[in-house]
């Protein structure tokens, strides 16, 4: 494991940063991986029964895990479990370029892999609702 140093105006310099090289894209070594690169902040010791865990994926467009376009599917299947181990629910989603709609986000899960998450107990977003929200105290950073 790689402690990075951490320049983020964002975050505070003392906010770990993990990075885990993994050249085995298999379920044993994501899980292997992930406890690794959790450890840490703690692992998944702030995950309590009965929450809904919603991971944003990359899912850029439809293209295939070899491709390493997108998040692997394997990296969050792994996660689900461990997520779902502990007694959360898991919602996996994300907007890729193009339409905000069942049909062209179902088409990026199916090409990206993303229902082999389904096995360890996530759940598509399918939810494509859109709300106005407003924050007058938001402020603009660049």
């Amino acid at each position: 494991m790689t402690v990075l140093e951490n320049k983020s105006k964002y975050y505070a310099p003392t906010d770990p940063v993990s990075v885990i090289p993994m050249d085995d894209y298999t379920f044993e070594g994501a899980c292997e991986a992930l406890s690794e690169l959790l450890a840490p902040i703690g692992g998944l010791n702030f995950v309590q029964s009965g929450m809904t865990v919603v991971i944003k994926a990359n899912l850029v467009s439809a293209m295939k895990p070899e491709e390493a376009a997108t998040t692997h599917p394997v990296l969050l299947s792994a996660l689900t479990k461990m997520l779902t181990e502990k007694g959360a629910s898991v919602i996996i989603g994300d907007s890729p370029g193009g339409l905000y709609n069942s049909a062209f986000v179902g088409r990026v899960y199916k090409v990206a892999g993303m229902h082999e998450t389904e096995k360890y107990g996530a759940v598509l977003n399918d939810d494509f609702t859109q709300k106005t929200a407003e924050n007058p105290d938001a402020q603009v950073l660049r």
